[in-house]
């Protein structure tokens, strides 16, 4: 690494917060969300927690669940032995610090044993973002 490339480095280490992201996996269990409602294990396939900008997300990040699907899909990691099994083709219910959203991916694997991700996705679990009031005048209504 040239000394240029080595400062870039350093910068970046210091500086940027969004990555790495690094996620905790585990077998399902019960666990109160943010809001202090119980997520069953029932309603799980995992947990996971994730850190983005050197926090835990308040509810997981998008390209986390990315990773997560994909890693569920694959024999024999972390996520396919918190699963229990490879999940590839259905959609996984990941609990999050939030509640439970559902991530999928489609996984392929070639004859020489590699593995190519054909698609990935996930659905946003739904939140608050904003409560409120609205005065409406009555002469508009």
């Amino acid at each position: 690494m040239g000394a240029d490339q080595g400062k870039g480095a350093e910068w970046v280490s210091l500086h940027q917060k969004a990555t790495p992201k690094i996620a905790w996996v585990m077998p399902p269990t019960d666990y109160a969300d943010s809001s202090g409602a119980i997520v069953r294990a029932d309603d799980c396939d995992l947990v996971a927690r994730v850190v983005s900008m050197g926090a835990v997300h308040q509810a997981f990040t998008g390209t986390g669940s990315l990773a997560i699907a994909v890693a569920g899909g694959i024999n024999d990691t972390l996520v396919a032995q918190a699963v229990g099994s490879v999940v590839s083709g259905r959609p996984m219910r990941l609990g999050h610090t939030a509640g439970c959203m559902r991530v999928f991916a489609e996984i392929a694997l070639s004859s020489d044993g590699t593995y190519r991700a054909e698609s990935a996705g996930f659905t946003r679990t739904a939140r608050t973002l904003m409560e409120g009031h609205v005065r409406v005048p009555l002469k508009g209504v």
